[in-house]
């Protein structure tokens, strides 16, 4: 790790990179994850490409690589930073055999994988720990996707699901200043592509948090690091003051902000005209909770097989799906949070929150750079924004924020100073081949 950071040159930097162990399999890595993202807007696009048996395949091939990646560094499973990641993952694996044992037909058997998936995101913290493998997944998917996006992806999909492929776009400007000149117009124009249709609410708020910690970073020298600290503790303190005042019927921020802006910021989607102020997400708070009450499951969840009774979307009178399980159940939410306080219950959802505000806290209290604590106060936001929105599939909009719990947990990160973290960054845009020639070395030995 020493040597790492003493180098003081892009062209030593890029040696030392290459003189570092880089299995075959995790080569493969790089390339599957271009192919998730690849897969990421089936849903909006003209030609889908494959079908759900080969997003399946794509996605466990994924899961697998990571899962042996873990297997090969097993003394990281009980390390001081993972602990708690491996206590989540042992109780997710506890859901996934309970719902396997009360599936009862085809579609709770579809979903339970799905769900597998799901809930299996934060292998990811541990396979992103280490600089090399983010740089060498980071460069491959620079140098392929914008191509495919020019010659395919701009003609297949609209301007609302631009973010599903580029959201790595979203970390490269935070940090804009740095990043190379014709990556900065690249970086410049997809983050205003995603804000090209206004009904995307959750992309454009996305933009705005990212212009915030761009604009945050380039005064850091008159930001003294207690702001970071308090902006951080504020993002983890706001959410259980809102619910619980949601809760006793004091405050709701969501009906608040609508009808006090309701008729005020109007869009047409499709042939009907949408109001951007709706509140569109207390009554699944409230189908959820209800849900959780009434069938009792609120500790240990309902498994990833099933979901909550929703009234709203399957089972009512206008319901919008089809109750293809006969229980007139929602899988899935927007909400990542009720997500897996549905299927992985109280408990789920404790660990699950532990691991962001465990990586966030070491980026902003524990790192030497400026970098880290940015990260940091991300990985804060998007905790929060998990009440809110950020739905957790198996795609890359997912793996790039795991990317970032990854760095936040990861010691190599964050002993980074300021000029190191800067380097390894610019490496992310330079023209190297990070895994040439070193298909059949070992793995670099995890920290101890």
């Amino acid at each position: 790790m020493d040597s790492f950071l003493r180098h003081k040159s892009h062209k030593g930097y890029i040696r030392f990179l290459r003189s570092l162990p880089f299995p075959r399999y995790l080569d493969i890595l790089s390339w599957l994850i271009i192919a998730n993202t690849c897969i990421s807007i089936n849903q909006w696009s003209r030609f889908p490409l494959g079908n759900q048996w080969t997003d399946w395949l794509i996605d466990y091939s994924l899961l697998f690589i990571v899962v042996w990646y873990i297997i090969k560094n097993r003394n990281l499973l009980f390390s001081r930073e993972y602990k708690l990641c491996t206590f989540y993952l042992i109780w997710s694996c506890l859901g996934f055999f309970r719902g396997f044992l009360i599936a009862s037909n085809y579609w709770e058997y579809k979903q339970l994988f799905t769900g597998l998936l799901m809930t299996s995101l934060p292998c990811y913290a541990y396979l992103f720990r280490e600089p090399r493998i983010n740089c060498s997944v980071l460069h491959k998917w620079n140098i392929v996707m914008p191509f495919l996006f020019l010659f395919f992806f701009i003609w297949v999909c609209s301007s609302s699901c631009y973010f599903f492929l580029f959201p790595f776009i979203l970390l490269y400007g935070c940090f804009l200043p740095v990043v190379p000149g014709k990556w900065k117009l690249i970086v410049c124009v997809m983050l205003v592509a995603f804000c090209l249709d206004f009904s995307t609410r959750s992309n454009i708020i996305k933009v705005v948090s990212t212009i915030a910690v761009c604009f945050a970073y380039s005064c850091r020298r008159i930001i003294p690091e207690l702001i970071y600290r308090i902006v951080h503790w504020l993002f983890y303190i706001s959410i259980p003051v809102l619910l619980g005042l949601a809760a006793t019927g004091r405050f709701n921020i969501l009906e608040d902000m609508s009808s006090s802006n309701e008729g005020k910021h109007m869009t047409v989607v499709g042939d009907e005209e949408q109001d951007l102020s709706d509140d569109t997400r207390t009554f699944i708070y409230i189908e959820v909770i209800q849900s959780a009450i009434d069938n009792n499951y609120i500790l240990f969840g309902n498994t990833p097989a099933r979901g909550n009774y929703s009234e709203s979307f399957v089972a009512g009178e206008y319901a919008m799906n089809e109750d293809l399980t006969g229980k007139g159940e929602r899988h899935a939410n927007e909400l990542v949070h009720l997500n897996i306080f549905t299927w992985l219950g109280l408990v789920g959802l404790i660990l699950y929150s532990i691991i962001y505000l465990q990586s966030s806290y070491y980026a902003v209290f524990r790192s030497n750079s400026v970098y880290m604590k940015l990260i940091g106060c991300t990985i804060a936001f998007h905790w929060v924004y998990g009440w809110i929105e950020d739905y957790n599939s198996f795609t890359v909009q997912n793996i790039w924020l795991w990317m970032m719990i990854g760095m936040g947990l990861s010691s190599k990160f964050r002993k980074m100073e300021d000029k190191q973290f800067k380097r390894w960054f610019i490496m992310l845009f330079k023209n190297y081949s990070p895994s040439k020639s070193h298909r059949n070395i070992t793995i670099v030995p995890a920290d101890k």
